[in-house]
């Protein structure tokens, strides 16, 4: 069978978002125990929604409604009553002297297994062989079971990933009714355009604002004339240097802890007209570039220089009530504010923007996600040419650009695997830590970990090793977060 993926389907790039998941076992727990039981929950959840035993693969140009960089998922369903194990959820139970005891005692460190321990599949998608729509890992270490499991994110974003995951869980979940089927709409991937169809006001491109277009990674028409005639004039002044990386050397990743009171105090000092969520993205990126700019030492006036901030947004609140509120594909957009180094990572004379002045810019930005401009950028979406087109600033560990993944608000305390004879902590999740490997070789990223009921606010931040240290000593930073 055959699913063509959605226009915003298009707008992240085809990798593998992977989370750690952290799962404390009962003494008497066994892994081959423990892993037929997810393998089982597995094979369930495959039934409820057949497109997960799917691939996401590059759409053949002779099929109808082909264009340059068109991708479908390509599946056939699960026997409910079929044996053997399902390829997509890999079993390890490596050699090691790290015990899950070791891990709670100093924080889940991101950098505890390398990411290849963890998860078997690759950090970029394989269109042309075909990726897995689902892949998952089960790691056993002394006391827990280490859960790896992402989608491609091709075939559905972050909200998606944590509804698949909380229904597989339920699956595993013993002596309780199985969860109720999903509604065939939170599948279908031509909904997006049945609403858009009926509630898009028809507005031309040339009013189209350009925040509907950044929303999905795509250029307005002004900017690209801009562009061109930019590029045949000589201009007065040379460009701004990119800010260069120091060569041979890799990103590290650390987790900081903002606790209940410091992330109180932090929105008090914002200022209530912002979003907790506004607040923590603004310390992280003024912090981050502050600690970049410094180490970096860029030759050009920092005035010169623009940091572009992408921060993911889920798009489901926006886009219409008509949504299936269990839409498992994407509907993940971008919010891209924009600063000069120098109000971010200047001298501080007066000029540098406070938190709260960043917050706020963050907020005014948001703001812009509304349905009329969402209807507009799904219609540019919509037309484009070539899904290839799409790009966006963060991709590159040069520059000054960065993305910020909030997942604060992810229901990852929902996610539970029944506190029957294998788990402990009732089958919840103890600790979720991203794996970043991949990122850290492209990117320069900061993700806003899922919270949990009544604690602080967790975030990792992957920067080079000196950069980091800036981090770790900037006063201003560490008045609200500390090193896990």
């Amino acid at each position: 069978m055959q699913v063509s993926l959605s226009p915003p389907d298009h707008i992240p790039p085809p990798n593998y978002v992977v989370l750690a998941y952290y799962l404390p076992l009962k003494k008497e727990a066994g892994a081959y125990e423990t892993f037929a039981l997810l393998q089982k929950g597995l094979r369930k959840t495959f039934v409820d929604l057949p497109w997960l035993n799917g691939k996401v693969y590059r759409m053949p140009s002779d099929a109808p409604g082909y264009r340059p960089g068109q991708l479908e998922i390509r599946y056939s369903p699960v026997d409910p009553e079929g044996e053997g194990d399902l390829h997509q959820l890999g079993f390890s139970e490596p050699n090691t002297e790290l015990t899950y005891a070791d891990l709670e005692e100093a924080g889940f460190p991101v950098d505890a297994f390398t990411d290849d321990e963890l998860f078997w599949a690759p950090f970029w998608a394989d269109l042309d062989a075909g990726a897995d729509v689902l892949a998952a890992q089960a790691t056993f270490i002394p006391g827990a079971c280490i859960l790896t499991m992402s989608t491609c994110h091709s075939a559905s974003d972050g909200t998606g990933m944590v509804a698949i995951l909380k229904r597989w869980a339920s699956h595993c979940v013993e002596g309780v009714d199985r969860p109720d089927p999903p509604a065939a709409a939170d599948s279908d991937r031509t909904v997006l355009d049945r609403i858009w169809e009926r509630e898009w006001n028809r507005r031309p491109a040339s009013e189209i604002v350009p925040a509907a277009w950044h929303m999905v990674g795509l250029q307005p028409p002004s900017e690209k004339k801009a562009t061109a005639e930019n590029a045949n004039i000589a201009p007065s002044t040379p460009p701004p240097a990119p800010i260069q990386v120091p060569q041979g050397q890799h990103q590290i990743s650390s987790t900081f802890y903002v606790t209940v009171e410091n992330f109180k105090a932090l929105q008090e000092e914002c200022g209530p007209e912002v979003s907790g969520n506004d607040a923590i993205c603004a310390l992280i990126w003024r912090s981050v570039l502050k600690a970049r700019t410094t180490a970096r030492r860029p030759t050009a006036s920092l005035d010169a220089i623009v940091s572009e901030l992408v921060l993911t947004v889920d798009g489901r609140p926006e886009f219409s009530p008509d949504l299936p509120p269990g839409y498992l594909g994407n509907l993940v957009l971008g919010s891209v504010p924009t600063a000069s180094l120098a109000s971010l990572a200047g001298p501080d004379d007066g000029t540098r923007l406070s938190v709260a002045a960043v917050a706020r810019l963050i907020r005014d930005k948001s703001r812009t996600i509304h349905h009329d401009n969402i209807m507009d950028a799904y219609a540019v979406l919509r037309g484009v040419e070539d899904y290839g087109m799409i790009t966006l600033p963060f991709t590159s560990v040069e520059g000054s650009s960065m993305l910020i993944t909030s997942l604060m608000m992810m229901p990852v305390d929902e996610v539970c695997f029944g506190g029957n004879s294998l788990f402990e902590n009732g089958g919840h999740v103890a600790a979720c830590r991203p794996l970043m490997g991949g990122f850290n070789r492209l990117f320069r990223i900061a993700l806003v970990l899922p919270r949990k009921r009544r604690d602080g606010v967790e975030f990792c931040v992957s920067l080079y090793e000196d950069e980091m240290e800036l981090l770790l000593d900037d006063q201003e930073f560490g008045l609200f977060a500390s090193q896990v």
